[in-house]
């Protein structure tokens, strides 16, 4: 039998043809130890590991410092779980052999297993000098010194494996992690798109990216990223990620969709709970936020930060009275904070328990001299009752203190409008137009005061920009109405109008309609319009002239007279109703 046989067949894979050769050349050559170490290399790749031990165990009672032999037990001790021992063969066998560059690369690996950052540190470093340049090993030492927090040293590191392997998207995510480190997120944001450009299958660049994205809270950003790293891996932690995204972007729908998955895989996970109850709140869908905080108050009675939610859910669905005891009980157990004694004298106010109020917002002065939303409040309460000159003082000092509030300056203005002083009033509201995303309601009062002051091209345009916003608001559509209806723009008006009416059809909005209606010479829709009035407000003569006018427009003198003669009873001497009275007599004869 020819050594170089046996030999070729290993070079070329062939170790179990390898192996048959082996045996029958062992029995006539029983010491031909270079032979018997070839049989173990056959039998480490035919994974006969307990073969293979025995072999070149057998070897090393020849020779005990027989490097090969050494290193294939440490392979095999690895195989089986003992990294300790495989440790302990394969620094023997690099301290016989210190050029074994395969030794070096196992123990690595065995190193990882130990978690022992620092050897790998070390060893990687020495088979950098002894081994051609491999991208993958400076990889790993970075790796090694981001877990010993030498995030500096571990970018040189990633950045050479980036140089000699610059297509490994693996590389770019590994740099992007330790610009994170170094909060650098532009960087890391960079280094994650460069990795997904290279490969689009790996979730854990989405996640990443997501993370960066996170961290520089651009939350609607970081959503589409964790949707896709999601998409890519169905990861529990992903989808826990970017529920929390979504709920900080208010994606509230989307949060609450996502929190229900959640809450389906981890029902006893009380923090997607109340995150859902969140975005619920957020959505204004208050039932349903309020009845999951209740359950969740069912198993942590004790939980402060539960009840003052709750109490808030409550003040919101104007459920006053429990708001109020719920806020009570927790000021009578010693947690009474401003924002919980504010909140409180809000309730006392809106349950005309005004004087209550003004002692609570006063006491939270007291405690804290610059709580502006408190002297607006007290103004407020001091308007109400007609209290001018403490309504005066009072806006003035919530104004100086926080001058760009917008609260505050919307109440202020209002307080103006109300008493007549449009100029003043237009001089606040002007403020308030200089700021971003004001709510629809606000900028009804600011437009209501142009209005006022015949500025109306000027009112018209905030109510059409408040239009885009809230298309169904009944407020908006109807003073857009009325400027409509000012300008002739009888068409206009009519069509903002019948929307307003089927959202809500109140005597304000039937009016200004049937009156539209009239001056279009639609007659029967006006008469039908002002009929409907007279139901709830049967003697107002303006309405009952009205009805005549439509009657008289029509020709039909007989029950215009029958609406005059109504007006005239409850009021003899109204001179419209006797100058209409006297046309249709002139026009009969």
């Amino acid at each position: 039998m020819n050594k170089q046989d046996i030999i070729n067949n290993i070079e070329n894979k062939e170790y179990e043809k390898a192996k048959g050769k082996i045996i029958p050349y062992l029995k006539d050559h029983p010491d031909d130890i270079e032979v018997i170490k070839l049989l173990g290399l056959c039998e480490v790749n035919l994974e006969l590991f307990e073969d293979a031990k025995k072999t070149f165990e057998k070897v090393l009672e020849k020779d005990s410092e027989d490097a090969l032999s050494l290193y294939y037990l440490a392979v095999i001790n690895f195989h089986y779980q003992n990294t300790e021992e495989s440790r302990t063969l394969l620094e023997k066998v690099i301290s016989l052999r210190d050029e074994y560059v395969d030794a070096y690369k196992t123990l690595i690996v065995v190193l990882m297993q130990q978690r022992d950052y620092k050897e790998i540190v070390k060893i990687g470093k020495k088979l950098i000098e002894l081994s051609e340049a491999d991208a993958n090993l400076y990889d790993i030492i970075a790796s090694a010194l981001m877990e010993e927090n030498d995030f500096d040293s571990a970018k040189c590191y990633v950045i050479k494996a980036i140089e000699l392997e610059p297509d490994n998207s693996i590389y770019y995510n590994r740099l992007g992690m330790l610009y994170v480190k170094n909060n650098k997120l532009d960087d890391a944001i960079e280094c994650y798109k460069k990795g997904i450009s290279l490969c689009k299958a790996d979730s854990n660049l989405f996640y990443n990216l997501g993370i960066a994205l996170f961290m520089k809270e651009k939350f609607t950003d970081a959503c589409e990223e964790f949707k896709k790293a999601y998409e890519i891996d169905k990861q529990d932690s992903y989808l826990n990620t970017y529920a929390l995204a979504a709920l900080k972007a208010g994606l509230d729908s989307t949060a609450a969709t996502l929190y229900k998955k959640l809450i389906k895989l981890f029902p006893d996970k009380e923090n997607y709970k109340y995150n859902l109850a969140c975005a619920y709140d957020n959505m204004g869908e208050l039932n349903e936020a309020a009845n999951i905080i209740e359950q969740l108050l069912t198993f942590n009675m004790s939980s402060t930060p539960l009840k003052i939610h709750l109490a808030s859910i409550y003040s919101r669905l104007n459920r006053v009275e429990t708001a109020k005891i719920m806020y009570s009980d927790l000021i009578s157990s010693g947690f009474s904070n401003n924002n919980i004694l504010y909140d409180y004298a809000l309730l006392c106010a809106k349950s005309n328990e005004s004087d209550k109020a003004i002692d609570i917002l006063k006491k939270i002065i007291k405690n804290k001299p610059d709580f502006a939303l408190a002297y607006k409040d007290l103004a407020v309460i001091y308007l109400g009752r007609r209290f001018f000159d403490e309504a005066t003082q009072y806006f003035k000092q919530a104004l100086n203190i926080e001058p760009d509030n917008i609260y505050i300056i919307y109440e202020f203005a209002n307080y103006y409008y109300l008493m007549s002083d449009f100029e003043n009033a237009k001089k606040l509201y002007s403020k308030l137009l200089k700021k971003e995303n004001l709510p629809v309601y606000m900028l009804v009062s600011i437009a209501k005061n142009y209005m006022s002051l015949n500025m109306v091209s000027k009112a018209k345009k905030i109510l059409v920009e408040a239009i885009q916003t809230e298309p169904r608001n009944t407020d908006v559509l109807y003073n857009l109405a009325q400027i409509y209806n000012y300008e002739k723009n009888y068409s206009n008006a009519q069509q903002l109008l019948e929307d307003a009416y089927t959202i809500s059809p109140n005597t304000e909005i039937s009016n200004l309609l049937a009156n539209v209606y009239f001056e279009q010479g639609s007659y029967n829709e006006a008469y039908a319009l002002y009929n409907i009035i007279r139901l709830s407000l049967p003697n107002n003569i303006s309405n009952i002239m009205n009805m005549a006018k439509c009657k008289y427009a029509q020709k039909e003198y007989d029950k215009a007279k029958e609406h005059i003669n109504d007006v005239l009873k409850i009021l003899p001497e109204y001179e419209d109703a006797t100058e209409l009275l006297e046309k249709i007599e002139k026009e009969i004869k």
